[in-house]
């Protein structure tokens, strides 16, 4: 797919990267930022007051290029459905907690904000699918029996992922199938790690574990359950372990789980970095998608890390690898 090549030569590389981390003058590093694609989303000099309104330009461009690009529109609901489930997060918890929570909502012309919007405030459902229409009822139920704010983000969490398993099996795909499943078990393992960070009561396992990928759900079910000294040996005939180990180990050790979190999100990069080799299907294209969600999330850190003075060594560390 030679268009997308001529994306992906865009792409913010390695060395303007180490560049926009070495520097400790910040006028100097959105001067670096001007220097890049992301100059033409405003007519504004980019600095610390509009940072974060370009970086949702940019995102909101990616999606609208890619639906020229993608001739199946639910090609574009795969990719963008955990910004419409972030907003119905957002929604709600404005909603219920009776809090303007607008500057996180994302503005895609794929996403349905004002069926949502209908649904909570007006009572009015007929912008929504029946999935969805259901969900919200069971949540306001939810939350008016509970209270529980936090039951909003585990059951979308889990709602989220259903959906992505549906969407990508009707398409039949079976790279966009593999993609999918990663994305399964690389959030599966990170929630179960989480909640073994907290020490949470095994209940909970069958709230926040969502539909299996290419691991079954019993194994990772197993793994929160499993004491911390034998993890090592009960991941190692899993094929991701290889990639996570370093990750694993720190957590063992230090109770930490944010080196598990950037290998596993590093484990993704690293299967779509291997496909570059392929032109035609769609590889080429989830490839270049994730690698511009993860270019401005790297941008974003570097930016509100410099802000607050933290150290570009562990900016650093907090960083997904680049496509480029």
């Amino acid at each position: 797919m030679p268009k997308i090549r001529v994306y992906e030569k865009k792409l913010i590389d390695n060395l303007i990267i180490d560049r926009m981390l070495s520097t400790n003058n910040m006028n100097e590093l959105f001067r670096m930022l001007s220097e890049t694609n992301y100059s033409k989303n405003t007519s504004e000099v980019i600095d610390h007051l509009n940072y974060e309104k370009i970086l949702m330009k940019e995102l909101k461009n990616l999606f609208n290029e890619m639906s020229y690009i993608l001739s199946n529109s639910n090609l574009i609901d795969v990719f963008t459905l955990k910004y419409f489930y972030n907003n119905l997060k957002v929604m709600l918890k404005s909603k219920f907690l009776n809090i303007n929570l607008s500057n996180l909502i994302f503005e895609f012309n794929s996403i349905n904000n004002l069926g949502i919007y209908e649904a909570l405030y007006n009572d009015n459902y007929r912008y929504l699918n029946e999935r969805i229409k259901n969900i919200i009822k069971f949540l306001v139920n939810d939350f008016d029996h509970n209270r529980d704010i936090t039951n909003i983000d585990i059951m979308l969490d889990k709602f989220m992922f259903e959906d992505l398993k549906q969407k990508v099996y009707e398409i039949g795909d079976n790279f966009l199938i593999n993609y999918a499943d990663k994305l399964i078990d690389i959030f599966n393992i990170k929630t179960i790690f989480r909640i073994k960070k907290l020490k949470l009561d095994k209940k909970i396992l069958g709230s926040v574990v969502c539909v299996p990928g290419s691991i079954d759900l019993e194994k990772i079910k197993l793994l929160f359950l499993e004491s911390n000294d034998n993890l090592l040996i009960r991941f190692s005939d899993i094929e991701i372990y290889k990639y996570i180990k370093n990750g694993i180990e720190k957590f063992i050790n230090d109770d930490d789980v944010g080196l598990l979190e950037i290998e596993l999100d590093n484990y993704l990069m690293n299967f779509l970095k291997n496909q570059k080799i392929y032109t035609s299907g769609l590889s080429p294209i989830i490839g270049y998608i994730n690698a511009k969600e993860t270019e401005i999330r790297n941008v974003r850190l570097i930016i509100m890390g410099k802000i607050n003075n933290i150290p570009s060594e562990t900016i650093k560390g907090r960083l997904i690898l680049g496509y480029v």
